[in-house]
């Protein structure tokens, strides 16, 4: 999830391109203002979560920015917005928040917010915006569902690549099942801690590439990226490439101790998922997508309503797989 910079794309691309839904939007034709509402939220099965959406109006021009505490902000004050799930009714509050906070483009935002919302996976939900004029904005969705994973095969005393090739293969493969529709970011991460001196530990991460391909300069890492499939593989001899890495990129250590490798998966509901690629452009290397749609599913206006679950699983590592590398595994 994985959380991605969405609100700002978003806010470029509806008016860098058509909107694929009733009141599409013709950035060649006489600009018409419309109400824009964009909002992303999380699922999961812990508990209450603060989410936040933007209500704004789209203004002319390509560069789309967001000043809130301007009198030209494009942003929509006074409006009414109610989330509905499974029974429950959220009401969100404006509220400003600093957007770049650091740079040049530092600005406040007008959002709206709510500090106590539990989407849990599966819900179904439903927005609805009511503009000080009266013109009500609305779109629904149902969030992704948590996903459990199968390996192709399970290590009895933690993950190693000392094993048979011929009857087990080469990849490490997570399947998971899910409805059709759903966009998935896979990735797996390997957590350590190096051990400086007698008191001082540091706790690192890092990502596993799917496989490595030669290049000119040794090899290129290739990493898990957005797919519609229900499956991610990782091939070993890469697994092997970033524990042996592990101490040579580490300048001096007393102890490298392995804790866990991590394997999670960021889905998007349809929506999302529809927008993302919208944007995006194919989910494959040789297509070329010439004036294409950017997804809506709000009604009365344009935007985005749209969920999205990270799903997590640990796994132990074998002791003599990590003692064959020089580390400890406790």
């Amino acid at each position: 999830m994985v959380r991605r910079n969405i609100p700002s794309i978003l806010s470029i691309a509806l008016l860098g391109a058509t909107i694929s839904c009733d009141d599409a939007f013709d950035p060649h034709g006489e600009f018409i203002e419309r109400p824009v509402l964009y909002c992303v939220m999380e699922g999961n099965l812990v508990g209450m979560t603060s989410q936040s959406a933007l209500l704004e109006k789209t203004v002319p021009g390509k560069d789309f920015r967001v000043y809130s505490d301007s009198l030209s902000s494009p942003a929509i004050r006074g409006a009414t917005l109610i989330l509905r799930a499974q029974g429950t009714a959220y009401v969100f509050a404006e509220t400003l928040v600093t957007i770049w906070p650091g740079t040049p483009q530092e600005a406040l935002q007008l959002r709206y917010a709510t500090r106590a919302i539990w989407l849990k996976p599966t819900d179904h939900a439903r927005i609805e915006a009511t503009l000080p004029n009266g013109r009500v904005l609305t779109a629904s969705t149902t969030v992704p569902p948590y996903l459990y994973f199968e390996q192709s095969y399970k290590f009895p005393h933690g993950f190693t690549t000392a094993i048979n090739p011929l009857t087990r293969g080469s990849t490490w493969i997570f399947t998971w099942e899910a409805p059709e529709g759903l966009l998935y970011f896979p990735e797996l991460t390997l957590y350590y801690s190096v051990q400086r001196d007698d008191t001082t530990m540091i706790e690192r991460s890092v990502r596993i590439p799917r496989r490595t391909v030669a290049s000119g300069d040794g090899g290129t890492s290739v990493y898990p990226s957005a797919t519609f499939e229900r499956l991610c593989d990782f091939d070993y001899t890469a697994i092997d490439s970033v524990f042996a890495g592990l101490g040579r990129d580490e300048e001096e250590f007393h102890k490298l101790v392995i804790h866990s490798l991590n394997f999670s998966v960021t889905t998007y509901d349809a929506p999302l998922a529809r927008y993302y690629t919208s944007v995006h452009g194919s989910m494959d290397p040789y297509s070329i997508r010439i004036d294409e749609m950017v997804y809506s599913n709000i009604s009365g206006g344009i935007g985005v309503l749209g969920t999205y679950v990270v799903s997590r699983a640990s796994y132990a590592v074998d002791e003599d797989y990590i003692e064959s590398f020089g580390y400890h595994s406790r």
